[in-house]
């Protein structure tokens, strides 16, 4: 299947490539779509009308887009919840509703903890996780590049796609690990995409 992404960065829809890549059984064809619009650009209706004219474009080739944003907060924060829910709604419309919604609590990076054995390895340091949901961490980013600073290399988001190359993806897969990503992987299931 042809899928499309769309990202707050390209690192970002680098990183969720990857990790796909690795949980899926059949092989499929990725498109990075919009890859210069950066997080809260897309709130901006200069972009969505982009994306429409982009999806036209490759709309005879795209079986599904992922449609990703960080909530950049706790997932109790509503007032949060709802803006990116308008996001979702002008996205999805904007892409003929063959959108799955990813909406990272609170940030990609937290992804990343969901194997502190990678990112350990990564930067040949021990780098701990508070909490083993990983929507719990606040500010995963912030946390990575506090807990990297004494390693040769700080954490930088064009470290998440190496970093996604060592990881074990399937405990991704885990409700008690992060709830959203098991979720958003069923989703992406019951579309048929194996």
């Amino acid at each position: 299947m042809n899928i499309g992404i769309i990202g707050e960065a390209p690192h970002d829809s680098n990183t969720i490539q990857i990790l796909l890549q690795k949980l899926l059984k059949e092989e499929h064809t990725f498109y990075n779509i919009l890859g210069k619009v950066r997080g809260g650009m897309w709130d901006s209706d200069k972009y969505i009308e982009l994306l429409k004219v982009e999806f036209a474009a490759h709309k005879p080739s795209l079986d599904v887009v992922i449609l990703m944003r960080d909530k950049d907060t706790l997932e109790a924060d509503k007032k949060n919840r709802r803006e990116r829910a308008s996001f979702f709604t002008k996205t999805m419309d904007a892409v003929n509703h063959k959108g799955i919604k990813l909406l990272h609590i609170w940030e990609l990076e937290a992804l990343l903890f969901a194997d502190t054995n990678a990112l350990s390895a990564f930067y040949g340091k021990p780098i701990v996780s508070l909490h083993h949901d990983v929507m719990l961490i606040e500010d995963p980013k912030k946390e990575l590049m506090n807990q990297t600073l004494a390693s040769s290399s700080a954490y930088s988001e064009s470290h998440s796609a190496k970093i996604a190359e060592l990881m074990n993806a399937e405990l991704l897969l885990d409700k008690g690990v992060c709830k959203y990503f098991h979720h958003f992987y069923r989703e992406l299931r019951n579309w048929g995409i194996k």
